[in-house]
């Protein structure tokens, strides 16, 4: 199914008739129940009746949001290191899940209550490096705090969907009923053979049937009665890298469009793959296979 991801606007753009797409990833706190019930009912789809929705919920502090006010949802000793390039987000403890249990409840009650499908939490990468919070967390951390997390998602009846973080993905899988995920064609690490044999935090990267592998190809060859086809995976590269070329662009083979499409999206365990602008606002939208 075709996606497309704007968490930078406040409503998105509507896709339609060659470029319409089956799921909108829109922001959860911005986005009214009305809109939703909109893009559910009136939208077209590229092959659904109408389309679904991503509820974006991102695990740091956002001193922008209605649940930011620090000692509310956010005791003040689970705010880390400033997000970097983010002044206005802070990462937080994962350790203490029992302080932020309310926080996590209320954002996903809240994607509940508007009518959302799905929920994707980002910046669930908090151990990558240690350093990276100020609080020098482990995998063992994220795991106990996304274990929470997925299951509350599943307790509303939404679907959960994993996000970046390769080294934990053979574990996301077991919890998550698909995923989003940020260039990996750019730094080659789509795919469990990209990783095979890499190691870091005590895990150890194996083949796709081996027990820990490292890839999304984890998640799109995970076929059970629900997702007999497997788990989809929405994949995204960036104009701003300067990586992927625009369709059409002459370029060297690696950045043609047409080869990252042939890579990633093109075989059977491969990823729903679009072009964005790294603002997420719409302006740049070249889904594979053609770019429209």
């Amino acid at each position: 199914m075709r996606w497309d991801w704007q968490i930078g606007r406040t409503f998105p753009l509507q896709r339609t008739g060659a470029r319409a797409v089956d799921i909108y990833d829109i922001d959860g706190f911005l986005t009214t129940p009305a809109e939703v019930r909109a893009i559910h009912t009136t939208w077209q789809a590229a092959t659904l009746p109408h389309p679904k929705t991503i509820c974006y919920l991102d695990l740091a502090w956002e001193d922008y949001r209605p649940d930011g006010t620090p000692g509310r949802y956010f005791p003040a000793d689970t705010l880390g290191n400033i997000y970097f390039g983010y002044p206005q987000e802070r990462w937080v403890d994962f350790r203490q899940l029992d302080a932020l249990k309310p926080m996590l409840d209320e954002r996903i009650r809240m994607c509940a209550r508007k009518g959302f499908d799905a929920v994707e939490l980002d910046d669930i990468d908090s151990f990558d490096p240690p350093s990276t919070t100020g609080f020098h967390l482990t995998p063992g951390d994220a795991q106990n705090y996304l274990a929470y997390a997925f299951n509350e998602i599943h307790r509303y009846g939404m679907t959960g969907l994993w996000k970046n973080s390769p080294y934990l993905s053979w574990w996301g899988r077991r919890y998550a009923d698909g995923a989003v995920v940020e260039e990996c064609y750019r730094y080659h690490q789509c795919f469990a053979s990209s990783l095979r044999g890499s190691s870091q935090y005590g895990i150890t990267c194996t083949a796709l049937s081996g027990r820990t592998p490292c890839g999304w190809d984890d998640f799109t060859s995970d076929k059970t009665p629900r997702q007999p086809t497997g788990k989809w995976v929405g994949e995204a590269e960036y104009g701003a890298d300067h990586y992927v070329c625009n369709p059409g662009q002459p370029c060297p083979g690696k950045r043609r469009f047409s080869t990252f499409c042939r890579v990633v999206y093109a075989p059977s365990y491969g990823f729903t793959a679009v072009k964005f602008d790294v603002n997420l606002d719409g302006k740049t939208f070249y889904p594979c296979p053609h770019g429209t």
